[in-house]
């Protein structure tokens, strides 16, 4: 007797999908606490891995260093398209560190590891498949 098994694969974890069909599953940052602290209490970020912060609307917020152990890229979208790429961001060790903004309105930034936009070919006008559960 011949029996067929069905597998239905259900995504629980958010990911990110890039244009060239990479994919990292991220951790995300949707309230106040969870986008101050960001990625500062990590002492690294696998490489298949990144932070996703979401807002409620379009704005053009800080980002800073503080409390960081390891570079990063941080990639301004809006709607899920790439405004913005700033590139290679250090850690720094001043007690008010200074912040970077995007240029344009944004509603969501991904925090991926330093050289991770450029080795994937990321570019300004292109488009992210963001999945959230």
């Amino acid at each position: 007797m011949l029996t067929t098994a069905l597998l239905i694969v259900i995504e629980s974890n958010p990911t990110v999908r890039f244009p060239d069909g990479t994919v990292i599953a991220v951790e995300i940052a949707d309230d106040v606490e969870e986008r101050r602290v960001g990625l500062s209490e990590h002492i690294f970020l696998d490489s298949d891995r990144g932070m996703l912060f979401l807002f409620d609307g379009p704005s053009r917020p800080p980002f800073w260093m503080k409390d960081m152990d390891f570079p990063i890229d941080i990639v301004w979208l809006h709607d899920g398209t790439v405004v913005g790429i700033e590139s290679d961001v250090q850690p720094v060790t001043v007690e008010d560190p200074p912040s970077v903004r995007p240029i344009v309105d944004i509603d969501q930034v991904l925090e991926v590891n330093a050289g991770f936009a450029a080795k994937h070919g990321l570019k300004t006008g292109q488009m992210l498949d963001i999945k959230l559960p």
